[in-house]
């Protein structure tokens, strides 16, 4: 799925998550984030799979195996453990929110009316909407 439209406010978000006190904290975080950011903007609509992140980002060999070194997913993991801690800190105040999808490699972003449900925050969702849970604010 190509990104033909790409908002100057989403590329703005991202600017101010990387510099916040989260990302200060965690530099393999920031490239991460950074690093779906480009793929992101560049607009090219390729996905991104595990492997690739792995060998292009952590310096893996060609014969990384992600079933062996899980790598990408801890990464992933604490990716989105600092988002999630820049909004409930220094983004609390912003309109869009950006995350990344469970079981995928990519960005996205949505309005805060509807944001990702976390079960231990939102056990239940009133709505489902692809892959994702949402739920209204």
């Amino acid at each position: 799925m190509k990104n033909q439209l790409v908002s100057p406010t989403e590329q703005e978000l991202l600017s101010r998550i990387l510099s916040s006190a989260p990302f200060h904290r965690s530099p393999r975080s920031s490239e991460l984030l950074r690093y779906l950011g480009e793929r992101y903007f560049s607009g090219s609509g390729e996905p991104v799979h595990e492997a690739q992140i792995g060998q292009e980002l952590f310096g893996r060999g060609r014969d990384f195996d992600p079933s062996a070194d899980s790598i990408v997913r801890a990464s992933i993991r604490q990716l989105r453990a600092r988002l999630s801690e820049f909004y409930d800190g220094d983004g609390a105040a912003e309109e869009i929110a950006l995350f990344i999808p469970k079981g995928e490699y990519r960005l996205s972003f949505a309005p805060r009316s509807l944001q990702p449900c976390s079960r231990r925050l939102r056990p239940r969702c009133s709505r489902r909407i692809g892959r994702a849970r949402w739920h209204p604010r």
